[in-house]
């Protein structure tokens, strides 16, 4: 075999980007040293500039605003808090400080969530030698510690202010501020703050959500404002935040029983009976109350409402795999494997005044092969509505796809009279889909009973309950209501 010897030829590019690379790292390697050893000597330099000359702050204590709760305030100048080891007390032999301390808790009685104040206390020096004083821990970020001296002379005496903001969710209100001293007998002073931390005015409840309402029925909730202080409440003014649905609500309201008053801690209160009027559209509604008081609050006493309203009658699915469509309000039959077009566990609900004497008649069906029947009827557990079984398909011999060839939009619609005065009419549409992806059926020795429920949900006739969702269907006119009319819950289902 031939061999060929040759000089090296002129370095490709791969070997021109890697030379590249590798200078560009030593040029970065370079730069990162240069910027530590510049980090390096500025702290060296602070730390000796600080040794020898002291610490100091450049501003006075009283343009300074606190950002930590473990600094304090000594002679106009701001102690970090890695100084708040303890002092050392004098040698034996040589004149001793002795701190003497007449008041070491205040209470500010009671106090709004949010509020602020201050107490002074002062702290004697009874001994022969300078006290020395200095800030120790604070028991919270709400206390904030202030002294006037940080060495007391013997015979003086130095004022400690503790500011404190009343806040925690509980009650009690319990705050400490801590001194050091250089007193061998009382090398620690603990200041505190006690009191009780309650609101003003506010509702109770401050949200309501167990309405149970209907389309076309008006309803009633009452919420109640207690006051904590002195003076009698007197309302003033009140108004509903959601303007959009002001019109459907009204407020009136009367003195609380004092019994009920005193049970509650408060000093006075009053019943808002809130009542919502007739026309409130179906769907999920929010809706507040505030009112304005004789009493100085922070804030305005305010109760929220959640609001689902409910049509008269509405249809829906219980399953997930029911076929129902609830953006569309629609209903879609589906077919497993050599079975016939069927939808699983659609109900008919009637809620409301009317909802015991509701009955129902399958009036128009689209296409005229669609097989629609009224089913088993029978009460939800919370007892505030009446389910009626609605059994849809198709018959094995029909085909689908000819059936709803000829309708608009190839989807067909069932209408359903009904006996209630508020909704006389129900409508939805009706489509078909064929899924490849469908399992066979199995036959059963009860044809008539459901397929297995999916593990990951209980359906809601099996266990008696409402279903998650059930605003009204499409009305009489036969449209369809928009994703802002969603299916709500029932709201005996959210008390429970």
């Amino acid at each position: 075999m031939p061999c060929r010897i040759g000089l090296p030829g002129p370095p490709d590019a791969t070997t021109r980007g890697a030379a590249t690379l590798s200078i560009e790292m030593l040029r970065m390697r370079i730069f990162l040293i240069v910027i530590l050893a510049v980090v390096t000597g500025i702290l060296l330099g602070s730390a000796s500039t600080s040794s020898e000359f002291g610490y100091q702050s450049i501003n006075p204590w009283h343009d300074f605003t606190a950002t930590s709760f473990d600094t304090m305030f000594l002679d106009g100048h701001m102690i970090p808090a890695s100084d708040t080891a303890a002092i050392t007390p004098p040698k034996d032999g040589e004149p001793q400080p002795k701190a003497r301390v007449d008041v070491l808790v205040q209470d500010f009685g009671e106090a709004e969530r949010g509020e602020r104040g201050e107490f002074t206390y002062v702290i004697y020096n009874d001994g022969d030698g300078p006290l020395e004083l200095k800030k120790g821990r604070s028991s919270c970020k709400c206390t904030v510690g202030k002294i006037s001296k940080s060495v007391v002379p013997p015979g003086e005496s130095a004022h400690v202010l503790v500011q404190w903001k009343a806040s925690g969710k509980k009650e009690k209100f319990f705050k400490s501020v801590t001194i050091k001293t250089n007193d061998r007998e009382r090398s620690t002073i603990k200041f505190s703050v006690a009191g009780k931390v309650l609101p003003v005015v506010s509702f109770h409840p401050e949200r309501i959500s167990t309405f149970t309402l209907v389309a076309g029925e008006p309803s009633q909730a009452e919420a109640k404002l207690f006051g904590y202080r002195d003076e009698p409440l007197e309302v003033q003014s009140w108004r509903f935040n959601n303007a959009q649905i002001a019109k459907y609500f009204d407020v009136s309201y009367e003195p609380l029983d004092e019994k009920e008053v005193a049970e509650r801690g408060a000093k006075s209160g009053i019943l808002f009976r809130i009542e919502i009027k007739a026309g409130l559209p179906a769907g999920e509604h929010n809706q507040e109350l505030s009112v304005v008081t004789n009493a100085k609050s922070r804030q305005l006493p305010r109760v929220s409402m959640y609001l689902p309203v409910h049509e008269a009658v509405s249809v829906f699915g219980t399953r997930v795999r029911s076929g129902w469509n609830w953006s569309s309000q629609s209903l879609t039959l589906r077919q497993a494997a050599d079975s016939p077009y069927f939808a699983e566990r659609i109900v008919i609900q009637a809620k409301g005044q009317d909802r015991e004497q509701t009955e129902y008649k399958i009036k128009e069906v689209q296409p005229a092969e669609l097989q629609v029947e009224l089913g088993k009827r029978y009460p939800q557990r919370s007892k505030e509505a009446i389910w009626t079984d609605l059994h849809v398909s198709l018959p094995d011999e029909v085909d689908a796809t000819a059936a709803f060839a000829n309708l608009p939009k190839q989807t067909g619609y069932v209408v359903i009279e009904t006996t209630n005065p508020k909704y006389p009419e129900l409508r939805f549409d009706v489509d078909c889909r064929v899924s490849s992806s469908a399992k066979r059926r199995q036959p059963t020795d009860q044809q008539d009973s459901p397929t297995e429920p999916d593990k990951s949900a209980a359906t809601a006739s099996e266990t008696g309950t409402e279903p998650t969702a059930a605003t009204g269907a499409a009305g009489p006119s036969g449209e369809r209501p928009t994703d802002a009319a969603r299916p709500i819950e029932d709201a005996a289902q959210q008390a429970g």
